[in-house]
């Protein structure tokens, strides 16, 4: 009975594992932002090590899951963040790192799961 239960705990970690070891919690600041005018949302960070921009989401709700009304919170989000200066942190699941050739670039990119917004200090 013991090593039932080492061999499901062994089990449990290396599941664990599997599911979170490409989860990256991309933090810094918006450089700029657009949209497109195909409704496409776009950042440029300084995480990204990139020229190019990370598409987010469609103002339409047809990108990645996210919705309208989710990607309009988020472009209201990114503008404030941008205009204050405030720090951002996204975070995205199947990504080995925070590089624009890792997370995507333009319409190529990883929707991240959600935006957090710091307070400016």
């Amino acid at each position: 009975m013991r090593n039932i239960s080492k061999i499901v705990v062994i089990q449990l970690v290396i599941f664990s594992s599997k599911i979170y070891a490409n989860v990256q919690y991309c933090t810094g600041y918006i450089q700029d932002w657009e949209v497109a005018r195909w409704g496409t949302l776009y950042i440029d960070s300084d995480w990204n090590e990139s020229d190019n921009s990370q598409g987010l989401c469609k103002l339409d709700g047809s990108m990645g899951g996210v919705s309208a009304e989710a990607c309009k919170a988020w472009m209201l989000t990114v503008q404030d963040a941008a205009k204050f200066h405030m720090q951002i942190k996204l975070k995205y699941e199947d990504v080995t790192s925070c590089k624009g050739s890792d997370i995507g670039e333009w319409g190529d990119a990883k929707t991240p799961e959600y935006i957090r917004v710091y307070a400016s200090e």
